[in-house]
């Protein structure tokens, strides 16, 4: 019996000829159309399509969003957190760690001798001082002072953020309105980020890259093995080498996202109003759009609660963009003295020999010995 869209066609013989009449399905017997099949892989294709086109940050922890969002603004990895670690202060040039929810987790500085305080929590075997080619040391660095300027950073290209009411603070290009302490933007993008300052981010990086790969490709065994050894679960190309910073004095970062084509970002940006006089917190809220999420932090509170105190320090210790060079991918075997499944101890001398490794600039190209790779250099990875 064939069948036909909300029919069935019933084949019977009459005379010896053969004839088809359709036959309407019996009560409560549903229709099962020939076009069945090709509507339902048409709906899970709509539903892929539209996985594919809303927004990709909808997992994305806040610390990710925000990286993904400012990276393009070119002065390396936005940090979440870039408040000194209690444990470790201030990120300085030689650091090597990894990064985790937003924040650099620092383990040794390999521009400083094993005895120097700041490897007190030990150093991987083998290790090994780094010597820029300037041959200053710890003091090596090229300073750029200003890079990024007050009140605010944001993601998006101009277009995407509109003027809302009042005069515009900036320069023309830069967008958004301070009105009695809050800033506002009209976001036509599903998501974005924002960067607030009270004084200009300064800049310091080594120009030696061609030289700190060199010298990874020469430890990264060691490094990870280090890793390891103190229980971090961590994959080798996690580790990084910091090769510059951005830093500044007090900060405030947001990110948010939500599900509409445009919506309303309210800034109530307090201290970081433009002003000798501004005072207050600071919080960010949407509306006029559908699901928001928005999440921010700001700080030192120390510092500023008490920034308009005369004779009060104010150095530029919080790291707002870090510059790193990692591994971006390998190629590795495990020695023959491991099962088909069995991975070595992290104290083992079987871990794995490196045979052949690229390395990243956050901020550059990746390379080879063999030249260029085709690891998305442009986009971070995450912890």
């Amino acid at each position: 019996m064939a069948r036909s869209c909300g029919m069935y066609e019933e084949n019977r013989t009459i005379d010896g000829g053969s004839v088809r009449r359709g036959v309407r399905p019996h009560k409560g017997q549903t229709p099962r159309p020939k076009m069945l099949q090709p509507l339902c892989f048409l709906f899970l294709l709509l539903q892929r399509a539209m996985s594919w086109f809303s927004p990709t940050s909808v997992k994305l922890k806040e610390w990710d969003l925000y990286a993904r969002e400012l990276v393009t603004r070119g002065h390396g990895h936005p940090l979440w957190g870039p408040e000194p670690s209690l444990e470790s202060g201030e990120v300085q040039l030689g650091d090597v760690g990894y990064l985790r929810k937003g924040h650099f987790c620092f383990w040794f500085n390999c521009m400083r001798p094993q005895s120097d305080p700041r490897n007190s929590r030990g150093v991987p075997d083998g290790f090994e001082v780094f010597e820029p080619p300037d041959g200053r040391g710890p003091d090596s660095g090229v300073e750029v002072h200003n890079v990024v300027m007050p009140p605010h950073l944001h993601s998006g290209s101009t277009e995407s953020w509109t003027i809302s009411g009042g005069a515009s603070a900036g320069n023309g290009a830069e967008v958004g309105t301070s009105m009695g302490g809050e800033i506002q933007y009209n976001c036509k993008e599903k998501t974005g980020a924002l960067l607030l300052l009270k004084e200009p981010g300064h800049e310091k990086y080594l120009e030696c890259e061609t030289s700190i790969r060199t010298y990874m490709k020469q430890h990264i065994d060691n490094w990870y093995k280090y890793g390891r050894a103190r229980g971090i679960d961590i994959r080798m190309h996690d580790i990084l080498f910091v090769s510059g910073f951005v830093k500044t004095s007090a900060w405030a970062v947001g990110a948010f996202k939500h599900r509409s084509s445009s919506g309303t970002l309210r800034v109530n940006a307090g201290i970081f109003t433009p002003g000798p006089s501004a005072s207050g917190g600071f919080a960010i809220s949407m509306s006029a759009c559908r699901n928001p999420e928005v999440y921010h932090r700001y700080g030192p509170d120390h510092r500023l609660l008490r920034w308009n105190e005369h004779g009060e320090s104010r150095g530029s210790d919080q790291c707002i963009f870090l510059q790193y060079v990692s591994m971006a991918k390998y190629v590795h075997r495990i020695r023959a003295t491991a099962g088909p499944h069995e991975l070595p101890e992290a104290d083992s001398d079987d871990i794995m020999e490196v045979d052949q490794i690229a390395f990243q600039s956050f901020t550059g190209g990746v390379e080879t010995d063999e030249g260029p790779s085709d690891y998305p250099a442009t986009v971070p990875h995450y912890v």
